[in-house]
């Protein structure tokens, strides 16, 4: 089997992950009374959270193995922090305006919308200052894969000083 293959394999099984979540996390919305009031397919989907669990794993092998020919190679930072950042961050950026601005115009919560400086530091860099829930709330998993980014990072700034940040 060719590597390509098996990424597309890994990438496919990366698409059911992400399902199984959004089945799991459908199945709660339509236990709320301001929906069914039954959480309808949660005896099939309880286990749907574990998606994220394997979306984190599978993330983190993928860098790695586009990646690992980066490590001890400190002049490749720059060029594999920019393309995390690309590729991160815009999208995230898009949905946050859209969402915040949906809300000023009144539709969902305001409690939800960065009032103090803090907590817009918070939602613009993927910061955890204090207890402040992100507006769109699936970014706290942005949160650890920026982290695991930048730990990635050190590996490739200093290969030992990245193991030993990786161990902590």
């Amino acid at each position: 089997m060719s590597t390509q293959l098996q990424l597309k394999s890994l990438q496919q099984g990366r698409g059911l992950a992400a399902m199984a979540v959004v089945a799991f996390h459908l199945s709660l919305l339509l236990g709320s009374s301001r929906y069914l009031n039954d959480a309808v397919f949660l005896n099939f989907t309880h286990r749907g959270n574990l998606g994220v669990d394997f979306f984190f794993v599978l993330s983190g092998f993928i860098i790695v193995f586009a990646h690992h020919k980066d490590i001890n190679q400190p002049e490749r930072a720059p060029k594999y922090l920019l393309k995390r950042f690309t590729r991160l961050f815009p999208v995230y950026w898009l949905y946050t305006a859209i969402f915040c601005g949906l809300v000023a115009l009144g539709f969902g919560s305001a409690s939800i919308v960065p009032e103090s400086f803090s907590n817009w530091i918070s939602t613009i860099f993927l910061i955890r200052l204090d207890s402040f829930e992100l507006p769109i709330t699936p970014a706290w998993t942005l949160i650890h894969e920026l982290a695991f980014y930048l730990i990635f990072a050190t590996l490739i700034l200093n290969r030992t000083f990245g193991i030993i940040i990786l161990a902590a």
